[in-house]
């Protein structure tokens, strides 16, 4: 296979259904209950799915999926015959956009998910990285390793795995129903600690339309854009909701079973400020990092360069939004805002 041309600054190289044969695999470390390893096994026309994920009890479990595949340009067709009850897969169809690269003598396939069933997905639904020819037992050490980090890595429990399952499944759905009419570059997720008034603690989902963005970009010097836009005390998540300034709150105080969880991390807070403020902050990083990578209604106009992420409206972490965006962005993501001018390096 010859380089065609570059993709990232590496050699791109001619995807035809020979170079996709074999076993391609994605290591993802992320929470419980998402995938920690997808290894895909391409044959001639058949393909199967090993998903594998984390169970709240630090276990590891495997579903496999099994389908035909079929190669058309750069588009790559899906469809399965055979899928595990409990896999989390609920589509019987996908299509990806699929390029391969070459980096250090191997190749990596680039899998970018455009339809799901019949219905297309946004441009930046995100793409799956295999960054190298997996052998079990590679897959197996990529398993052990995570096994090995897990145990050092924070455990959600209680009311923090309760809101970080909620916030999840009704964020999109929120600020899909504001009806936005201009294209939004990020959602803040602000948190506050136990200062704030009992009977209002919530987080606060504040979208940001593009045009305040452009306003900070021309209005303020180079160096100061990526504390315009990003600080959560002194950046423009501070600014509140008016008439046409851009600013847009989701309301999430409907949702009964969220608030009161929320009032029990506010008790939380009270009897243990410094540590549950940390599982707070962890808790949003894990579901800004999981929407990344959800699906979200298509009538919810987002930048290709889109992000969400926590706000520390207490400044109790003293406004570090750089940690707070390497843990709760994707790095292409953050790489695209450097490029742009949007974030500082």
């Amino acid at each position: 296979m010859e380089p065609i041309s570059e993709i990232d600054g590496l050699p791109q190289v001619e995807v035809t259904p020979d170079s996709l044969l074999g076993n391609w695999c994605h290591w993802t470390p992320l929470s419980v209950g998402t995938i920690v390893t997808d290894e895909f096994i391409f044959e001639q026309k058949q393909f199967v799915l090993n998903s594998t994920f984390l169970t709240d009890t630090n276990d590891l479990v495997t579903y496999r999926t099994m389908g035909t595949w079929q190669l058309a340009g750069d588009t790559l067709k899906l469809t399965l015959s055979e899928r595990p009850v409990d896999s989390g897969w609920p589509h019987r169809n996908a299509q990806y956009v699929i390029r391969m690269r070459r980096r250090d003598g191997k190749c990596q396939l680039i899998m970018e998910p455009i339809v799901y069933d019949d219905e297309r997905l946004a441009e930046d639904a995100g793409a799956w990285l295999f960054p190298y020819e997996a052998t079990p037992d590679e897959a197996e050490k990529n398993h052990a390793t995570y096994r090995e980090k897990r145990q050092k890595k924070v455990v959600l429990d209680g009311p923090y795995k309760d809101v970080s399952q909620r916030l999840v499944k009704v964020i999109p759905q929120a600020v899909g129903e504001l009806e936005i009419p201009e294209e939004i570059f990020c959602v803040r997720l602000i948190f506050f600690d136990s200062h704030a008034p009992r009977e209002d603690y919530k987080c606060i989902v504040r979208c940001l339309g593009e045009r305040l963005r452009q306003h900070k970009l021309a209005t303020e010097p180079a160096h100061n854009v990526s504390d315009a836009l990003w600080h959560p005390t002194m950046g423009i998540a501070e600014t509140l909701p008016e008439q046409d300034n851009g600013v847009f709150d989701a309301d999430l105080s409907s949702n009964t079973e969220l608030m009161q969880s929320f009032q029990v991390i506010y008790s939380l807070l009270e009897w243990d400020l410094e540590s549950n403020m940390f599982l707070l902050r962890e808790t949003l990083r894990r579901v800004s990092l999981m929407l990344h990578m959800s699906m979200w209604p298509g009538k919810i106009k987002r930048t290709d360069d889109f992000v969400i992420f926590p706000a520390d409206g207490s400044n109790h972490f003293a406004g570090d939004y750089v940690e707070d965006m390497q843990k709760s962005v994707p790095s292409l993501k953050r790489k695209l805002l450097t490029e742009r001018g949007f974030l500082k390096q």
